[in-house]
């Protein structure tokens, strides 16, 4: 988490950046005219597996809501 503090302290970025900055890779996983030539493919999800995973119990492996709870928490103190 310091890693992240670091980072939005070194870039001028403020609490209201963390849910645009701190995202997780399913939301950056998508097919774009850059990385396919194939129409269908764009604005797609798919390009690589997202390492929240599949857990039977549907509890994401990494928890992108509640990094941001813990950075928030640790900007404010």
């Amino acid at each position: 988490m310091r890693c992240s503090i670091s980072l939005l302290e070194y870039h001028g970025w403020s609490a209201d950046d963390v849910s645009t900055r701190i995202v997780g890779h399913h939301a950056q996983a998508i097919w774009t005219p850059a990385l396919t030539n194939d129409a269908r493919r764009c604005s797609t999800l798919g390009r690589k597996v997202d390492p929240t995973g599949t857990r039977p119990d549907k509890q994401p492996i990494i928890d992108v809501a509640e990094i941001h709870r813990r950075v928030l928490s640790l900007l404010s103190s």
